[in-house]
């Protein structure tokens, strides 16, 4: 499986998994790759030069003048020559390129921008501008003022992007004027349609995996008594689906931070990455329902080990009485890392692709 990891890459107006995979192959030729080396090493020099010069002290006139002017040159706009100050202490101005105008907000150092998005969108009326920048000293925000009520954004960190060749290419292929003019929005497409396809792709994959447990959780003899038989299948979907919910929800706060993946025991031990990571692997699988069972005791007792600390998480997902027949069932590991590998991949150009969960919504 490939690395959907972009240093200091975040927001919404593409996805991570299609920057990371397609972008390069469905726009090669057309993302600036003549000029991007060269782009990335004036990025990192004015980075050394300018962005350890910023800190808290720094004024928003002189992030204005000093960072985000050069630093919008480098991406192809010409700046004027004065700044305009609003009352609030936030800097508006306009970088202008032949083909574009693209006004900006200069926020204090390291300010986050979401409390002056309504103020910027106020702010562009008069020019009709499709995107605009936020700047605050150490991370650079393109807005897409055209469908400004998805407040879709793309954030990069200056220093990472300067230092990740990976990150720094989708900084320059969405960023720099020559393509807010021609394939930023064609990239903004083709990503909303790669999402689109992966959540129908992970639908199914939420019924595959829904079949499989129903069925290794019913085992093959149901009471003979038909009503018994029915509130047994009954029963056993309900808690086959508090499985997959259970993967979903872990999953997500994965992607989201919400689980401590930083510490190498519950990266190695108590991930469902981890265990998607063994289920794709060739050969007999061992464990991995075993590993299921207490990832869910994991996330409902939590725990405090040294510095391995696990917020339990509340409410009746994780609760032992919610599932009984999961607590004392002993499923068959095959049918289990097929059900990890249909939840967590999706069907892609390339096979199996693993699903980026920080991509999708709730």
């Amino acid at each position: 499986m490939d690395d959907l990891t972009l240093p200091g890459i975040r927001g919404t107006l593409v996805s991570s998994a299609y920057a990371s995979r397609f972008l390069d192959a469905d726009f090669a030729g057309r993302l600036g790759e003549d000029s991007r080396d060269h782009a990335r090493r004036a990025l990192a020099a004015w980075w050394r030069r300018a962005g350890a010069a910023f800190g808290p002290a720094s004024s928003v006139r002189h992030l204005a003048t000093a960072g985000a002017s050069p630093l919008l040159e480098l991406l192809g706009f010409e700046m004027p020559a004065c700044v305009a100050s609003a009352g609030d202490g936030i800097v508006f101005t306009l970088c202008r390129s032949r083909d574009l105008t693209v006004p900006m907000v200069v926020t204090a150092w390291g300010a986050g921008f979401d409390g002056h998005f309504a103020r910027t969108a106020g702010r562009l009326a008069p020019t009709a501008a499709a995107w605009a920048f936020g700047f605050n000293g150490r991370c650079l925000r393109l807005w897409d003022t055209a469908r400004g009520w998805s407040r879709s954004c793309l954030d990069a960190d200056l220093e990472a992007a300067s230092a990740d060749e990976r990150s720094f290419r989708v900084l320059w292929a969405l960023m720099r004027a020559e393509a807010l003019v021609s394939t930023t929005r064609e990239a903004i497409g083709a990503s909303d349609r790669h999402g689109r396809d992966v959540r129908a792709s992970l639908r199914t994959g939420v019924h595959e995996a829904l079949e499989l447990l129903v069925g290794g959780l019913a085992g093959r003899r149901l009471p003979a008594a038909p009503d018994r038989a029915r509130q047994h299948v009954s029963r056993t979907f309900e808690e086959a689906l508090t499985v997959v919910y259970r993967l979903l929800f872990l999953l997500f706060a994965e992607a989201r931070g919400l689980v401590p993946t930083w510490h190498p025991v519950y990266r190695r031990s108590y991930s469902i990455d981890a265990l998607r990571a063994a289920a794709e692997r060739p050969g007999r699988h061992t464990g991995l329902w075993a590993s299921l069972q207490a990832i869910s005791r994991l996330a409902h007792l939590g725990c405090h080990a040294g510095d391995l600390v696990v917020t339990p998480f509340n409410g009746r997902l994780f609760a032992p009485g919610r599932a009984p027949l999961v607590e004392a069932a002993v499923l068959d590991d095959e049918l289990v890392a097929r059900a990890i590998v249909a939840i967590t991949t999706a069907a892609g150009r390339r096979g199996r692709e693993r699903i980026a969960f920080a991509d999708l919504g709730v």
